[in-house]
């Protein structure tokens, strides 16, 4: 139920900005009380997504870092906005570390000329 809740409020975070910090605090509560919903996939990757949406870059990553030591390989989906985010921030370095990381790990990225 909680993943349920932090997927609609990250949804409802693209109208409206408050409704991020919403989300991530429950989202937090969930890591803390239930291990079971703290490895639910796509909370974790649409937690990322709604976070790169609103250049909050930092807390992607280290989103992305509490999945891998969950366990869970994140789709290359997460990756491709994560990408897309920190090219927008101008952080070309940080761009291609990200990439390398992704390859390493499996995911597969989508490598887009217009970034």
């Amino acid at each position: 139920m909680m993943g349920t809740l932090v997927r609609r409020l990250c949804r409802e975070s693209r109208k409206e900005k408050s409704m991020l910090e919403d989300a991530r605090k429950v989202f937090e509560k969930m890591i803390k009380r239930d291990s079971v919903l703290a490895e639910d996939q796509k909370t974790h990757e649409l937690m990322i997504q709604a976070l790169c949406a609103r250049g909050r870059i930092e807390e992607a990553v280290s989103t992305l870092d509490l999945m891998y030591e969950m366990g869970r390989i994140p789709s290359g989906l997460c990756f491709d906005e994560l990408i897309k985010e920190l090219n927008a921030q101008g952080r070309l370095f940080a761009h291609s570390n990200l990439f390398g990381y992704a390859m390493k790990r499996g995911a597969f990225v989508e490598v887009n000329s217009s970034m």
